[in-house]
């Protein structure tokens, strides 16, 4: 009769694992077929892949552990259902991981739906079981898992077991955008009032955000109507192409982005205030040399507004 694994038995098979591969590659050069080394990288995914998987149980072993305070006060541990959350185990998660808040919150929820499947008609009951023994079997990586999962987000559980069961055969042949156009289509078969939900839930959540990513660069990401993206998108294409042929730009999608930025300016007016303040050499903090600002009055000046703001809103030390 099998017995269930400690974190100690799991971190041992670990230890081996890691060792047996380090000895591998590390003595000689390698040597082999064509053939024989595809045969080993579709096997080292295949490992991955089940460890990605023993992966989420763990995740899912430490969410279930709970601390509760006992009749004497003390604080013990309490292993709760397998499903169960604890407070703090997205910022244990991220710490481990190194990943930030957002992201460990979404790793412990994605483990817990594929892996926590509980039975039909219960509370944890996903239908996403099959997701995770599919990665179990090595068929299977965890993005290709998350891409799935995230088609069937507002399923009901049967019905992401239906969908599951029918993408089952393609996990070891197709790459995450094929599986989620056959969840698509499954679900448009299954169940298409769901998939116009989910349409309607898109369209009322589009919108644009924007960030600074590389220096000198601002990154826009935006979800648009259909409607409204097509003839936009018409637009700013045929710009494009024209200040490519004059010369403008190079590359056309260099061309799109200007195209972009320029029709928005055309149907706007932009003022640009320019507020001159002087750093602290220590700290970064904008200052008031001669005191100018300075005032007993009890409602603020515009001056002394925009020096708070600009202070208080903005990165000390840019770049």
């Amino acid at each position: 009769m099998a017995t269930a694994a400690t974190a100690q038995d799991v971190l041992g098979a670990v230890g081996l694992a890691r060792a047996a591969l380090a000895s591998l590659l590390s003595v000689g050069g390698p040597s082999g077929s064509l053939e024989a080394w595809a045969d080993v990288l579709g096997a080292l995914q295949g490992l991955v892949n089940e460890a990605s998987a023993v992966q989420d149980e763990v995740v899912v072993a430490l969410a279930a552990l709970d601390a509760e305070r006992a009749e004497d006060g003390t604080v013990v541990e309490v292993r709760k259902a397998p499903g169960h959350v604890a407070l703090d185990t997205p910022a244990i998660v991220s710490g481990v991981l190194c990943l930030s808040a957002n992201q460990a919150e979404r790793r412990v929820r994605d483990a817990v739906r594929r892996t926590a499947d509980g039975p039909d008609g219960t509370a944890t009951c996903t239908g996403l079981g099959g997701l995770h023994a599919a990665m179990r079997a090595g068929r299977l990586d965890g993005y290709r898992a998350q891409v799935v999962a995230h088609e069937l987000e507002e399923c009901p559980p049967e019905v992401a077991v239906t969908v599951v069961a029918a993408l089952d055969p393609w996990f070891h042949t197709d790459d995450a955008t094929r599986l989620r156009r056959r969840a698509h289509r499954l679900l448009a078969k299954v169940s298409p009032d769901l998939l116009r939900q989910r349409a309607a839930r898109a369209r009322a959540e589009s919108g644009l955000r924007r960030w600074v990513d590389e220096p000198g660069v601002d990154t826009w990401l935006g979800t648009f109507p259909s409607e409204e993206a097509r003839g936009a998108w018409a637009a700013i294409d045929a710009l494009a192409q024209q200040y490519v042929a004059e010369g403008v730009c190079r590359r056309l999608d260099r061309a799109r982005a200007k195209a972009l930025t320029d029709l928005v300016l055309q149907q706007a007016t932009v003022t640009t205030v320019v507020v001159e303040h002087t750093a602290h050499p220590v700290s970064g903090a904008f200052t008031d040399p001669d005191g100018s600002l300075s005032t007993t009055a009890y409602r603020p000046a515009a001056t002394l507004a925009a020096f708070v703001r600009a202070r208080d809103t903005r990165c000390r030390f840019p770049g």
